[in-house]
């Protein structure tokens, strides 16, 4: 698959390209142009020297590889990017379209800069290392782990869980929701708890 981008003077846009023509009248590329899919980047087609184009605008976006070259990854962006991921999921079997269709390089996994929004291309019959979902997911994963924030033992725990869970021989989705609930209950009623003893030290202090 060729990677490519183009700018202009208000938008960006990643083009990706097969080696193997696409068809273009497929049910897969109908659904992909002619529906708005949440957590799906808009997507545009265009012809040069007779190869089908994918346009996907990434305007004010940066790939994941761009963000954590410099940071690490905390547990609540962790979290939203799966819970993002497993959302689109839904949607995808909404309209018919299989999961493999998703490419999860980090180079072409999109954030907002806040970390709070993700965006996912789709690439109908993609070929070659992309592979299945689970392989995508899994690798997306290990390329994850070393950019988790180590002080943060939320991260931590939540990064080791679901690689646990994302590489296991039968691969399922609602363990991996369980865990991101499990998680994330954890995670708030620490935070509750955290909050109702300040006011006691406070208290011990005047």
């Amino acid at each position: 698959m060729q990677i490519d981008y183009k700018r202009d003077l208000n938008h960006t846009y990643v083009i990706l390209q097969e080696e193997k023509e696409p068809d273009t009248a497929s049910y897969q590329i109908r659904m992909l142009l002619t529906n708005a899919i949440p957590g799906l980047l808009d997507c545009k087609i265009g012809k040069m020297d007779d190869k089908t184009l994918f346009y996907y605008e990434v305007t004010s976006k940066q790939s994941l590889q761009s963000v954590f070259e410099q940071r690490s990854i905390g547990a609540e962006a962790l979290r939203k990017l799966f819970e993002q991921l497993l959302d689109l999921l839904e949607e995808l079997g909404q309209y018919l379209l299989a999961p493999d269709g998703l490419v999860l390089q980090p180079e072409l996994v999109f954030a907002d800069a806040n970390l709070e929004n993700f965006s996912f291309c789709y690439l109908p019959g993609k070929q070659g290392h992309t592979g299945c979902f689970q392989k995508q997911i899994r690798e997306l994963m290990e390329y994850l782990l070393p950019k988790l924030d180590h002080q943060e033992q939320d991260a931590v725990v939540l990064g080791y869980g679901l690689y646990r869970e994302i590489s296991a021989e039968i691969f399922s989705v609602e363990m991996i929701q369980a865990l991101l609930y499990q998680t994330g209950k954890e995670k708030k009623e620490t935070t509750e708890q955290e909050g109702k003893e300040r006011p006691r030290a406070c208290l011990k202090n005047i």
